[in-house]
């Protein structure tokens, strides 16, 4: 999940997007920096040739109808500023003769063309000297003297040390500052895209605020307008959403009201049936069949109910203020005829002083109350126990439904929370839905419900925790109607 999180996360994709376009365009303009700077050098170092050259052309002159040289030794010295850069050079006269300098040096090749960059008769080129390579600038340099004069040639070259170990500092700086700037730039890149996206963790924020349970429209300010279609699209959802919940409840409301007028209805028919003939059995047999139906349609019902409410719904919602001890007391008298009939001893373990405090829906809670008491009196063999106590505390109220029957192995108790499961053994009547409704409630109204064994270790007993009310009165908000 973090994996796939990760590589769908909005945020990476952006700074990917913008990174790698930023560094490809960094690494082009270090490349291109590099060459010009480094062919800016070579320009400077060339003129610097150029200059050498024109020093030593400047001393030509003809004695006794030959062509001599005096070299002065700034001609020969403007490089000589590293021990690592050596000066070469030759003078030739306009018939070609060797005049002065480094006699063997390379001759200039016939295709090097003429510079255009200087106002002189000047070609550059590079060759090797003794193994070194050479940097040369060739000046065709006009003389007068015997004869008709003519133009002589002057070679100037400069081994390549200097200029490669100020190219490799021109590349070493143009990366350093290409670093830096991009470094600058992704760090400026991350803060924009934080800031862009600062509209996505206040809807996030919003969102986590909410309660759980509510369906109303998404409303966080200053958003910007690329976000509004996607905000408008999810409070329609919510706002379709809204109308199917409340058509639901409203279905659920009629089922309800029609559902339990026609079963009261043939109830007591069957009633009158069984007065008038009670020599036969069949009619008893039908009306407990029907007294079966009533159960599970409330219980189908209340089911359907809380299947809209996700755990801790309750939680923040406007509930009644509910005296759990009472609710117990009221609830426990309503089965008190169903435990009798079975002969069990049935009691009721909480003090009229003492009073347990809960926000909740009363018919849900009694909802809750009445499966728990179904499953303790229908699976207590007769002569049995049910005992019901109230504990009241600072946080949680308890209620604890304690019989003597079978009880459910500790392996079977998470199966026992499941919709329609009927645990093996089991010969008392039902739907196998007791139990899913009364955790289902219970998380509803933020609480929860345990399976434990019974009071010396015999029978099952069920521990219902609901969060204590805090204060007196109500909240806003609501669950479902559960009448």
């Amino acid at each position: 999940m973090a994996a796939t999180e990760r590589r769908h996360s909005l945020r990476r994709r952006l700074l990917w997007r913008l990174t790698i376009p930023l560094v490809a365009v960094g690494i082009f303009t270090a490349f291109t920096s590099y060459r010009t700077a480094l062919s800016e050098a070579n320009q400077a170092h060339d003129r610097t040739l150029l200059a050498s050259a024109r020093a030593i052309a400047e001393r030509l002159d003809y004695r006794n109808h030959q062509l001599v040289v005096d070299v002065p030794y700034v001609a020969l010295d403007t490089f000589q500023v590293d021990i690592r850069g050596r000066i070469f050079y030759r003078v030739r006269d306009p018939a070609g003769r060797f005049v002065s300098g480094d006699r063997d040096l390379p001759p200039m090749p016939k295709d090097v063309p003429r510079s255009d960059h200087y106002p002189a008769l000047v070609h550059f080129y590079n060759t090797d000297y003794l193994g070194t390579p050479l940097r040369v600038a060739a000046l065709w340099q006009p003389v007068a003297g015997a004869g008709d004069g003519g133009i002589a040639l002057v070679e100037v070259g400069e081994t390549l040390e200097m200029r490669d170990d100020m190219a490799m500092r021109l590349l070493a700086t143009t990366l350093w500052q290409q670093a830096l700037l991009i470094a600058a730039s992704l760090a400026l890149i991350a803060l924009a895209v934080h800031v862009a996206l600062r509209p996505l963790k206040n809807i996030e924020a919003t969102l986590r605020a909410r309660d759980t349970a509510s369906l109303d429209p998404i409303d966080v300010p200053e958003l910007p307008r690329e976000i509004h279609p996607l905000l408008a699209s999810l409070n329609s959802y919510l706002d379709s959403l809204r109308g199917m919940v409340s058509r639901q409840s409203q279905f659920l409301d009629d089922a309800s009201h029609q559902l339990r007028t026609a079963l009261a209805l043939v109830r007591t028919q069957a009633d009158h049936a069984v007065r008038t003939y009670q020599a036969k059995p069949e009619w008893r047999e039908i009306r407990d069949a029907i007294d079966r139906t009533i159960r599970l349609t409330n219980q189908l019902l209340a089911l359907a109910r809380t299947d809209a409410q996700p755990p801790h719904a309750a939680q923040g919602a406007a509930l009644q203020r509910l005296d759990l001890t009472a609710l117990c007391r009221a609830v426990s008298a309503e089965w008190y005829l169903a435990a009798r009939d079975r002969q069990l001893d049935f009691g009721l373990s909480a003090s009229d002083q003492m009073h347990a405090y809960v926000n909740g829906d009363e018919g849900m809670l009694r909802e809750m109350l009445a499966n728990v008491l179904d499953n303790a009196v229908q699976y207590t063999p007769a002569g049995g126990r049910v005992e019901v106590t109230v504990m009241a505390g600072a946080t949680t109220h308890q209620v604890l439904v304690d019989d003597s029957g079978p009880g459910i192995a500790p392996a079977m108790r998470a199966k026992a929370f499941e919709r329609f499961a009927r645990l093996g053994g089991s010969r008392s009547p039902g739907s196998g839905l007791g139990l899913a409704i009364v955790r289902q409630i219970c998380e509803a109204h933020g609480g929860r419900v345990l399976l434990e064994d019974g009071p010396d270790g015999r029978g099952l007993r069920v521990r219902i925790e609901l969060p204590a009310a805090s204060a007196p009165g109500r909240v806003s908000g609501s669950l479902p109607d559960s009448r």
